[in-house]
This record gives structure tokens, C-alpha cells and sequence, in this order.
């Protein structure tokens, strides 16, 4: 009696966790996914242990729920060639059309026009399954109205309307060469948008010889479905290339998960600036996260605490390259603005020895103090235009903002706890 009992107990909390576990995900039974998974069955898609499948998370929207344990070098996913998007599979749909123009489109601006072109077929596609669960929009900047836009820190819009830009030329050239040999494809602004941000924030590296018909800029690109539906984590430890032997592009994980949990990837060890302009999220706690400054703002803090000899000491950073890489961390300051501190900081006596501070030593007790001074004021300049930009959403009620306004919001409260972190660092 006692062990039935004791096994009844086991198997009741196993049931909690298991109802624990399931309670933060949903499956995705949207008719869309179903026929995802049926389409890739019948192209020859199967999944070994672990068995994956798309849910909705509460903290990362859609991404993959494992019904498995998954084990420190599993392969989570393997897709087969002939499921891959790659420049080959669009030169062999497109080419009747992209030979006969005078020009070279880049990889990405063809794939860009193959998910368009495929997309207007609906359902007579082969691919229509998979560009039907592609969303439908994207929360990059190229997305975000003049209005949302200004919300955005200065250096942060800035560097999204730099993006933009190449975006905006890059369909340019697309349309003129659809018109030009195919025009009766006839594509606005807004479809090119779509699918230039479906392959840009979905697409996985894959080497593959480069296309004579395409410009050969090394972009080496595949889009590969159902395995874009793996989340982006900061500490998710894979491994993905494509295996010659079973002719498929597979991931493998060097992580452990539990049964139910949801599956990541990782796209790279990238700031929120970044992540923010190339693929529209931000990540709080994210530890490749950098605060910026230019070499200007850090010279008018210098000009503000009256130091001498700014000419000397510019073009010395300058030749050293030290006048680049300013930026700082939760943990601190990058290497290059330590160094570009403390030359700005010396006295002309020991600017003479200025090479010091680069083997990590200290010139003078005046000196370093002096240097953690300078810091202070600069973090707390930018501490300030956080501030000033938060101003900026007084007027909008978090229940009602919009997923833009949200993004730009979250993402200087990011940068404002890094400064505040990086202060304290600097003032201990």
C-alpha cells in the first residue's frame, strides 16, 4: 500500500509540473501551421527525437515547444535541401526573367522579389504553406511611422534611418528591373518591405557557391521553414550548417531542455541596437548590450571641464585609433574609452608618457581620478538625454501604445538601467 501510494504522489507531482510547464505555452493550432507540418511531411521532412512544434509563449510570442527532453549535442532540427530558399532556388524560378536584364540584383533583393512573385500565386505555390505563415508585418524602424520614429534615441534613428535608406534604394533597383523585364509582377513599396525583413530576419547562413547572375557581395543567405520559427536567445549555444551526408541544413544544440520548454537559437552576439534595427526586438539583460559614444560628445565634456591641450591630445587618439570604440556596459567602460579618458586628462608632463595607460598602467593617482570624473559626467550626460526622452511618452498610456512605441520605449528603459550600472561601476 505504501508504495502504490508513494508512486500515486510521484505521479501527481509529475502532473503538476507538467501542468506548470504547460501553462506558460500554447500550442499553435491555427489552421495556417497545421498545414506547415502537413506540407513538410509530405516533401520528405521528418522529425526524429526531439519531436518540435510551433506554440505561443508568454514572454517570446511564437516560437518552438520541445515534447522531449533534449540532451548537450542532439540536433534540434534538420531541414532538407529541396525546403531551402536559397539564390539557387530563385535563379532556377526567376531566371527566364533576371537574365534579360542589363543589371545585377543583390541575392537578397532577388529572394526579396521570388517571395513577392510567389506570394501573388496564393495557393497554386509550392511554397504557399510556408509564406503563409510568414508574418504579415515586421517591427523594424522601416515599419515605424515619422511619429514612432522620434521616439527613438538619436543615435538609434539615426543608424534605423541609414537602414532605411538602403532599403529604400535597394527597391528602387528591384522595381526597375521587374519593370523592366517583368511587368506585369507590379509591386509597391510595402510588398518589397515585407519581404526584404522576411528574408532579413528569418534567413540562416548557409555557404553555397555564389550565382554568376547575382552581385557577389558574399551574402550567403538561405530561408529555411519551420526552422525559422526557433526564437533568438542571447545564451543559446548551437552549432548549424548543412550535413553533405543526409542533404539537410541542421541546427545542433550544446543546451539541455525539459519537456515543454520552448527551443532557441542564437543569432549572434549583438547589441540591442542592433536587434532593434535589423530584426525589431530588444532584450533586457542582454549581455552584449553597449551604450555608445562619439568622440564628439566625449571631446565636450573635455571642453566643459576646461582641460588643456585638446589639440595634441585629439590627434594622438586619433593616429591610435582610440578616438572609436567609445562605449560602455552594465560592467563598466570598453577599453578604448578608459584610454581616451585618461590621455584627455593629463597634464602636459605626463602626456609625455601617455603610452603607459596602454600597457594598463596608471600615471597618476590626479590622473585616474580626474579620468573617473570625466566618466561620471559623460554617463550621466547621457543618464540625462534618457530622461529627456522619456519625456516623450508622458502623453501615451501603456495600455494603448503600439507595438512600435512599446519597442522604442523598452528599449532606452534597457539603456537607462546600462548607464545607471555602468555609473555605479565607474563610481566604486
Amino acid at each position: 500500500m505504501a508504495s502504490n501510494q508513494s508512486k500515486a504522489s510521484r505521479t501527481l507531482r509529475r502532473r503538476k509540473r507538467n501542468r506548470k510547464s504547460l501553462h506558460s505555452q500554447i500550442p499553435c493550432l491555427d489552421e495556417e501551421y497545421i498545414a506547415l507540418g502537413q506540407w513538410m511531411k509530405r516533401n520528405k521532412f521528418r522529425q526524429q527525437r526531439p519531436f518540435l512544434s510551433a506554440a505561443t509563449f508568454k514572454t517570446t510570442g511564437r516560437g518552438l515547444m520541445t515534447h522531449h527532453a533534449i540532451h548537450a549535442g542532439n540536433t534540434i532540427v534538420s531541414i532538407p535541401k529541396h525546403l531551402l530558399i536559397t539564390p539557387h532556388t530563385v535563379l532556377t524560378s526567376l531566371q527566364q526573367h533576371i537574365t534579360k536584364w542589363d543589371k545585377q540584383l543583390s541575392s537578397q533583393q532577388a529572394m526579396s522579389i521570388f517571395l513577392i512573385a510567389e506570394r501573388k500565386k496564393q495557393k497554386s505555390s509550392f511554397w504557399f504553406p510556408y509564406i503563409n505563415i510568414l508574418p504579415k508585418t515586421y517591427n523594424t524602424p522601416a515599419f515605424f511611422s515619422e511619429t514612432e520614429l522620434n521616439l527613438l534615441p538619436h543615435n538609434v534613428k539615426s543608424r534605423a534611418l541609414t537602414e532605411i535608406s538602403k532599403v529604400h534604394t535597394a527597391y528602387k533597383l528591384s522595381a526597375n528591373c521587374v519593370r523592366d523585364v517583368w511587368p506585369e509582377l507590379d509591386f509597391t513599396l510595402n510588398d518589397f518591405l515585407w519581404a526584404w525583413y522576411s528574408v532579413n530576419t528569418r534567413s540562416v547562413f548557409y555557404k553555397h557557391e555564389m550565382c554568376e547572375e547575382f552581385v557577389d557581395d558574399k551574402n550567403y543567405i538561405a530561408l529555411a521553414p519551420f526552422l525559422d520559427l526557433l526564437n533568438h536567445s542571447y545564451c543559446a549555444n548551437i552549432t548549424a550548417s548543412f550535413n553533405k551526408k543526409s542533404n539537410c541544413y541542421e541546427i545542433q544544440t550544446e543546451d539541455t531542455y525539459r519537456k515543454y520548454d520552448e527551443v532557441f537559437i542564437s543569432y549572434g552576439n549583438h547589441d540591442n541596437t542592433h536587434l532593434l534595427v535589423e530584426y525589431g526586438f530588444v532584450l533586457p539583460n542582454n549581455p552584449n548590450d553597449v551604450i555608445e559614444f562619439s568622440f564628439e560628445s566625449v571631446l565636450e565634456v573635455t571642453v566643459k571641464m576646461k582641460l588643456s591641450h585638446l589639440k595634441e591630445k585629439r590627434s594622438l587618439l586619433q593616429t591610435g585609433e582610440y578616438d572609436r570604440k567609445l562605449c560602455c556596459c552594465k560592467d563598466g567602460l570598453s577599453w578604448n574609452l578608459q584610454v581616451a579618458l585618461r590621455v584627455l586628462c593629463m597634464d602636459w608632463t605626463e602626456l609625455k608618457n601617455w603610452k603607459t595607460v596602454l600597457q594598463g598602467g596608471s600615471i597618476s593617482d590626479s590622473n585616474e581620478q580626474l579620468s573617473k570624473t570625466m566618466a561620471s559626467t559623460l554617463i550621466k550626460t547621457s543618464l540625462d538625454r534618457c530622461r529627456e526622452n522619456l519625456t516623450k511618452f508622458l502623453d501615451l498610456h501603456c495600455d494603448t501604445m503600439t507595438e512600435h512605441e512599446r519597442l522604442a520605449y523598452d528599449y532606452i528603459c534597457i539603456e537607462r538601467t546600462t548607464l545607471q550600472s555602468a555609473l555605479v561601476c565607474v563610481q566604486s
